[in-house]
């Protein structure tokens, strides 16, 4: 991922794990990364992102949405979905990938449980650092709406449809959850705390 701002020019490394991505299969690796600086003259040589193996909750989101279902899930907390078949085998072909790679010296993680066990797996019999958990790393909170498909927010709650729909996604807020620029503040205080080569295990919110 290549991203152009005040004149230089900033890759960040990001193999992909998710739904989409087949488990015989390592998820794509971007190219070597440049030297970051903020502002105290923290530098960061890298930044290697992986996105959490496909979960219990994705597979039953996705076979929810399809049928027509309002809700997914079971009541299950956002953050203890466990990883399914599938995300296990994405987990360990990405870990795969990842041991032709420099060690990095911090790995952290969101402290959901399918990041922090896609990093388990990932990271296995390595001699790297253990993932330190980082709460900035979370998922996007949906509040109210956590566990609802498209078609139960619009059932359920369709004064918040049609908020949703006047705001935009970006800015929109549900009951209890986060905005978009709600998750991007947060992360932005991560971002100069990191030196060094930096391995992070997190969601689809941290792009």
């Amino acid at each position: 991922m290549q991203d152009t701002a005040n004149g230089q020019t900033r890759r960040i490394h990001r193999p992909h794990v998710g739904s989409d991505t087949p488990p015989q299969r390592p998820p794509a690796v971007r190219a070597a990364g440049t030297v970051m600086c903020w502002g105290g003259g923290v530098r960061l040589e890298s930044l290697t992102m992986v996105r959490h193996g496909e979960s219990v909750g994705n597979a039953a989101a996705r076979v929810a949405q399809a049928a027509g279902d309002e809700e997914f899930g079971s009541g299950t907390r956002d953050a203890d979905f466990a990883l399914s078949a599938v995300g296990r085998a994405q987990a360990a072909a990405v870990g795969a990938r990842l041991r032709a790679w420099p060690r990095p010296e911090t790995v952290l993680s969101s402290p959901y449980l399918r990041a922090r066990k896609t990093a388990e797996i990932a990271l296995a019999d390595m001699d790297w650092p253990r993932p330190r958990l980082d709460e900035r790393l979370r998922d996007h909170e949906k509040g109210a709406l956590q566990g609802l498909t498209a078609h139960g927010v619009r059932r359920r709650h369709p004064e918040q449809f049609r908020e949703r729909e006047r705001l935009g996604r970006f800015y929109y807020r549900p009951p209890g959850g986060e905005s978009w620029p709600d998750v991007a503040l947060r992360l932005r205080t991560l971002l100069p705390e990191l030196s060094g080569h930096v391995l992070v295990f997190t969601h689809l919110t941290a792009p």
